[in-house]
């Protein structure tokens, strides 16, 4: 099951990444291909970290994903990344935290939303944060694919 479940977590980033990657500005494409390397080396060590419970690994994944958002600041799936790395390392109030504190910064920011409303214990809080967000921003990836998550956890 716990296989199952970080499989599915790989294929969907890998479409949101396929789908969703933001075009690089003039200049950006040497950035963005250095934030994906840490993104993947990142990914990487995080899966085989969790794989054999070996939080040094975690920890190294972590320390990748923050170099990748360091290079990209909205580069969501080292967000994601960074997340995954810190709930399991037991720093999840951190998290909660500095993503409160991005959303606070900007209020309207679709992908803030998202990575805020992950955090998020209630599936009903975090379906209607994402649906209040949603009308200011309809193509929103993000914002649908949070509905999309968080109905298909509630059962919808």
């Amino acid at each position: 099951m716990h296989i199952r479940i970080i499989a599915v977590f790989f294929l969907m980033s890998f479409c949101a990444i396929v789908v969703c990657a933001p075009a690089a500005a003039p200049g950006e494409a040497e950035n963005a291909a250095d934030a994906r390397k840490h993104l993947e080396t990142g990914r990487d060590l995080f899966y085989r970290g969790v794989h054999a419970e070996y939080r040094e690994m975690v920890a190294q994944a972590q320390k990748e994903f923050l170099a990748a958002l360091k290079i990209y600041p909205k580069y969501v799936d080292a967000h994601r990344g960074l997340q995954n790395c810190r709930k399991y390392l037991g720093e999840n109030d951190r998290n909660v935290k500095d993503y409160k504190a991005l959303l606070d910064a900007a209020p309207n920011n679709p992908e803030y939303t998202y990575l805020y409303t992950r955090l998020l214990d209630s599936l009903q809080q975090r379906y209607d944060m994402l649906a209040a967000a949603l009308p200011a921003n309809k193509d929103s990836y993000w914002l649908h694919y949070g509905l999309a998550i968080a109905k298909y956890k509630a059962g919808n």
